[in-house]
């Protein structure tokens, strides 16, 4: 099938491989550089992201190719698949792009491709895109994610202002696939290990432990859908964090691949928002639009603004139905029952790091 008329094709660039390195048994580091990137631009938000892509076998076209044309004449199952990964670090002076995926085996594509990949190869990619960057005017951070975002985490804590303070819980399956995380920051960094539990479940009971300082906090949640869902119901309702202050969404959904949990996302989302937020909608920030000119009333007469007669969400004030969220989280069902306190193995550090000792390592997985 071909593409439909009016479908946007992303911008795509097309870079070389400059070397390979694999961080810890699950995560290996891809640097891309060449020609091709001397275009390219990153480093407004700490979770940028690129698409990679990757033709299918039997494809009748190589790498580089031009995505808009394959999409016109070829059939949908002869388009390149997008796997989405995090910007672990863009240097602009060398003009390379880092970024470090997840290998579980040889399912899948992006994690085999990045096991066998080699120095000189080519590849190419959509974006970047973003929208999160840790705000220096918050009292405190709190970044949550699991190992696909572990890179945007580490890009977070590099970006953190001199002695901000800052709460880390990253999950991953077990000690060996700890990093080194370094920033200027005063953070506390605890690493939680899976073993043989469901993914996310110790990072919830982590952030609904947590003795929360006081102040705003600026957080930021990723990964796994469905503890990204129970965190959104903790940091929304129970401790009352506004949109504004919150960036969280599901990177990935147990079960499903990327083109399954892309398919499905917006009614997740959706599901979840009528769930949690129930009929009041989460804020956004507001957003411009063109205002039709009105006639202005006549003497004696009211004005449109004060006929409205928009209910007031009891929860932001506002008029109900003019308010959308920004990013919405994601979500499974809360297992009934107690929950069970673990017993896995956690470890737990504080960060000092002087800005001079900053890595320039650079970017990371989104799952």
């Amino acid at each position: 099938m071909a593409e439909r008329p009016g479908r946007r094709n992303p911008r795509v660039t097309c870079a070389q491989v400059r070397r390979v390195e694999r961080l810890t048994p699950h995560m290996i580091r891809v640097v891309l550089g060449g020609p091709g990137l001397a275009a390219f631009s990153a480093g407004q938000y700490t979770d940028h992201y690129v698409k990679l892509l990757f033709p299918p076998e039997d494809a009748p076209y190589q790498v580089p190719f031009d995505l808009q044309k394959v999409r016109e004449e070829l059939p949908r199952e002869q388009w390149p698949a997008m796997r989405t990964y995090t910007v672990r670090h863009w240097d602009a002076d060398r003009r390379e792009l880092t970024l470090d995926v997840v290998h579980h085996g040889p399912e899948g594509i992006a994690g085999p491709w990045a096991a066998r990949v080699q120095a000189g190869e080519q590849v190419c990619f959509a974006g970047p895109g973003g929208g999160y960057a840790p705000d220096p005017e918050a009292d405190w951070h709190l970044l949550v994610g699991d190992e696909s975002a572990l890179p945007a985490i580490a890009a977070s804590l590099e970006r953190l202002p001199q002695g901000a303070p800052a709460h880390v819980f990253v999950e991953v399956s077990g000690p060996e696939e700890e990093q080194k995380l370094e920033t200027a920051a005063d953070a506390s960094v605890t690493w939680l290990h899976r073993g043989d539990g469901r993914v996310g479940d110790a990072l919830v009971r982590a952030v609904a432990e947590l003795d929360f300082p006081p102040g705003r906090v600026h957080a930021f949640v990723h990964g796994e859908a469905g503890f990204v869902k129970e965190l959104r119901r903790l940091l929304r309702q129970e401790r009352g964090v506004p949109w504004e202050d919150l960036s969280i969404s599901g990177y990935w959904r147990l079960g499903l691949d990327e083109d399954g949990w892309q398919s499905t996302k917006r009614d997740w989302n959706r599901q979840v928002e009528q769930e949690q937020e129930g009929a009041c909608p989460p804020r956004r920030r507001a957003v411009r639009t063109r205002r039709r000119t009105r006639p202005r009333p006549r003497s004696g007469q009211p004005s449109r603004a004060s006929e409205s007669s928009h209910a007031r969400c009891p929860v932001h004030g506002g008029e109900v139905g003019h308010g959308h969220s920004r990013r919405p989280g994601t979500s499974r069902p809360r297992a009934p029952g107690p929950c069970r306190r673990s017993t896995r193995s956690t470890s737990s550090r504080r960060l000092r790091t002087p800005r001079s000792a900053r890595g320039t390592s650079g970017a990371g997985p989104r799952g």
